[in-house]
């Protein structure tokens, strides 16, 4: 498998939710801050314990959040302000498709 790329989703109340989209760079590659464009930023997520679920198909917004939401009631929890989608196939790959969605415990 390959590396994801991550989609940060963070739901605020009577707003739209913010999308922030990551991508793992190896450290061989990363780029001085100071030289990086305005809208990029270097981040090091920290470890996380999670709840996930895995899924084929495209990962669309409805999909995701039917995914989020069956995967909320399994755990017992609320929907969380903060959530994760991982991507693992470029959008050309039509068969046999990996994605997760996931939260912090």
């Amino acid at each position: 498998m390959t590396s994801p790329v991550l989609i940060q989703v963070t739901e605020r109340p009577r707003q739209p939710a913010a999308f922030r989209m990551l991508f793992r760079v190896d450290d061989t590659f990363r780029v001085d801050q100071r030289d990086a464009d305005a809208h990029l930023s270097s981040i090091v997520l920290p470890d996380m314990r999670v709840n996930r679920v895995t899924f084929g198909g495209y990962a669309t917004e409805a999909a995701c959040r039917r995914h989020l939401a069956a995967l909320a009631a399994c755990a017992s929890s609320a929907l969380p302000a903060v959530w994760y989608v991982a991507v693992y196939n470029s959008p050309w790959h039509v068969f046999n498709r990996t994605n997760q969605v996931f939260f912090e415990q």
